[in-house]
């Protein structure tokens, strides 16, 4: 592979190299680069590309990849690209606390601004580890 990038380099064709390697990252399921691919789309004015993004990110936040359930926690918290919510912010916040995230405080926070059933039902979710399809955007 290294000396594939040195040739592909070597006829100054790294960047497309680059792209392809990345490409293949993403096909092959590695976390970093289908969040390094979701975040590039977040804010896309295409709702198709932007849903694709958030797809990408929850599927690596389910499997615990703690930059996108970061990602996904700040954009919820903050607003950014969609309207918060809190269910949605709820689940994640406690798929953060499974993988060791200190998030305790926020979720004492969000807890006050949601019914016990509606905890509830984002509880059950979790415990299937999915993500209700309502949250999809």
């Amino acid at each position: 592979l290294a000396k594939t990038f040195r040739a592909a380099s070597q006829k100054g064709r790294a960047p497309e190299f680059a792209y392809w390697l990345h490409s293949l990252a993403t096909k092959r399921g590695l976390p970093e680069a289908i969040f390094d691919d979701a975040v590039t789309r977040l804010d896309h004015v295409d709702r198709i590309r932007r849903g694709a993004a958030w797809e990408g990110l929850r599927q690596v936040a389910m499997r615990g990849y703690v930059p996108a359930l970061t990602e996904i926690v700040t954009r919820l918290r903050e607003g950014r690209a969609y309207p918060p919510d809190d269910a949605e912010l709820f689940f994640w916040l406690l798929r953060s606390q499974q993988v060791g995230l200190p998030v305790d405080d926020d979720i004492r926070e969000v807890q006050l601004r949601l019914s016990a059933d509606r905890q509830a039902w984002v509880r059950s979710w979790l415990a299937r580890n999915e993500w209700p399809s309502e949250f999809d955007r």
